[in-house]
């Protein structure tokens, strides 16, 4: 069984880790495995996430792709699964709070996946060794596109989502619930919204956000925690 490396990791991201080169190990779909991001630039700090990837043998590329939230599930308890119609990629959030991404590319063609430093965690067959990735992992610009379109369409619901807000505050009970379920999503989209626009090289669009949440104001509603 591999070592894992020497990284200087949050407690629950070590967890996740170590539990993430122990499945890779056993898995022998899986020919190497490596970290990469703000740990393997050595830049992380209490608000990294995990940045993980996959090299899959090509034989059971397709397997593994219609069991990859199973593989997730080896690692904690998923409280957020989505790949965002992004091929090869998943952004996952566990109940411990950790949240990263999980990258996956076919041996015979996984240096597009990344670029930067890596840290290798298991590699079966030393096809990490020497490697040079190409550095295209955001994908196609239709892809790019798509996600922009994304976050600035989940911005635009704000109103409508805030919608049992408006009943709550104005003496419908039956709202209350949904109020506050709703005040959940919206934290939770300005939280993954920006990290995605920030990986993807995409502006946030921080006039659209200002602009909703002073109709929210207008309805009553504070996204302050």
């Amino acid at each position: 069984m591999t070592e894992a490396p020497e990284i200087k990791l949050l407690q629950n991201h070590q967890v996740v880790v170590d539990r993430f080169i122990n499945a890779c190990e056993f898995d022998d779909r899986i020919v190497a495995a490596f970290l990469g991001g703000s740990y393997a630039r050595g830049t992380a700090d209490e608000h990294s996430d995990l940045d993980l990837y996959l090299v899959i043998a090509d034989n059971a590329f397709d397997n593994f792709i219609a069991n990859r939230d199973a593989f997730l599930h080896l690692f904690g308890e998923p409280v957020f699964i989505e790949d965002f119609d992004i091929p090869n990629f998943v952004f996952y959030i566990y109940a411990d709070g950790t949240e990263g991404e999980l990258w996956f590319g076919p041996a015979s063609n996984f240096t597009h996946m990344h670029s930067g430093p890596y840290i290798v965690l298991v590699d079966k067959k030393n096809i990490l060794t020497g490697v040079e990735f190409s550095g295209d992992k955001q994908g196609s610009a239709e892809q790019t596109e798509k996600l922009r379109q994304l976050i600035i369409g989940s911005g635009m619901t704000f109103p409508t989502l805030l919608l049992p807000c408006a009943a709550a505050n104005s003496g419908g009970h039956t709202g209350n619930w949904r109020c506050c379920a709703s005040i959940v999503l919206i934290r939770f989209y300005k939280e993954l919204a920006y990290s995605l626009a920030q990986a993807h090289g995409l502006a946030y669009p921080d006039v659209l956000e200002r602009v909703m949440v002073y109709r929210l104001e207008n309805l009553g509603v504070t996204l302050r925690a």
